[in-house]
């Protein structure tokens, strides 16, 4: 959470708070709010909230690098409000044990419910950083939430997802008098490995109306073995979790991705639909055409992803 100090002659940007969902090596959906203490919306101006949460922000930010699951749960909740929150959201990266972490980290948030998944890198209020777990604790003044599990992605059904989604914007409406896209939003976070995330967002946005959606990918490092999803106090795989909030405050939805544009263009030639998999690139094996190309016999270097995708039986470098 960075804060940019008051002007006397200048609005204050308060408490902006980033949630990334880090994919593994693919796209990175990401929401960003903006509160300043002279915002409004409509008519009415947004009240000051608890200061625990950065004034205007409604959403505290945490950071643990402790060794165990343990030690980094208690870090966090020692530097996060432990009462009135709607929910907290934990990205935690894949050097600690996903179960012992959500275990331990629902003691110290007994009366809000805990939601998050496993990284692939955590975005922290000090910036990029790797091994570490980052907490959002919201406020519940300013955001009402509620949480469907998807379970079962191997057999998910299109029409499953539209009923979920259906069903929890009708929970979402329960008490409020303007649910829409002005004052609602989504979080998606999936199993990274569940190659189920096109199917399950489609069904999921169409049965929304104009609420947006952000979220991503579950990682586990660039393994690309196992990922997790958390919700009711344990860790759950081959599923995902859909969070509505409804909130008073302004936010900003946005999308940005980690590709670079280049003048190069690459045409699909053969692919597995249904695994997600790029089999050819412009007619000729995907991993050689992205950037295996042929170099020194001295050179070694390759990146995870490419070792994963193509074990290398020559020496190559990728540029």
């Amino acid at each position: 959470m960075s804060h940019i100090g008051p002007s006397a002659h200048t609005a204050r940007i308060l408490d902006q708070a980033r949630m990334m969902v880090c994919a593994q090596g693919k796209k990175h959906l990401i929401f960003k709010r903006l509160a300043s203490d002279q915002a409004t919306i409509g008519e009415s101006p947004v009240e000051q909230t608890d200061i625990r949460f950065g004034s205007a922000s409604g959403v505290a930010v945490a950071k643990a690098k402790a060794p165990t699951p343990s030690e980094a749960a208690a870090e966090i909740a020692g530097q996060l409000p432990s009462d009135d929150l709607a929910m907290v959201l934990v990205f935690v990266s894949p050097y600690y044990d996903p179960h012992r972490f959500v275990a331990e980290i629902v003691n110290h948030f007994a009366d809000a419910p805990v939601y998050g998944c496993t990284t692939a890198g955590e975005l922290a209020p000090d910036g990029w950083d790797e091994n570490s777990v980052v907490a959002l604790a919201f406020s519940k003044r300013d955001f009402r939430v509620v949480a469907r599990p998807i379970l079962n992605l191997g057999s998910f059904r299109v029409e499953d997802g539209r009923r979920i989604g259906r069903e929890l914007r009708q929970e979402l409406l329960r008490g409020e008098t303007e649910v829409d896209g002005s004052r609602s939003f989504g979080l998606v976070l999936i199993d990274g490995m569940c190659r189920r995330e096109e199917a399950v967002m489609s069904a999921i946005y169409a049965s929304l109306d104009n609420i947006p959606i952000v979220g991503g990918s579950a990682g586990d490092g660039l393994r690309f073995e196992k990922t997790w999803v958390f919700f009711d106090g344990e860790a759950h795989t081959d599923a995902a979790l859909l969070i509505l909030l409804n909130t008073s405050l302004p936010f900003h939805v946005f999308k940005c991705d980690n590709f670079v544009p280049t003048s190069k263009k690459m045409v699909v030639t053969d692919a597995d639909i249904e695994q997600r998999v790029v089999k050819e690139l412009n007619a000729e094996p995907s991993p050689e055409r992205w950037c295996w190309k042929p170099a020194s016999r001295t050179t070694t270097s390759a990146t995870p992803i490419l070792r994963a995708a193509r074990p290398p039986t020559k020496t190559a470098r990728c540029s």
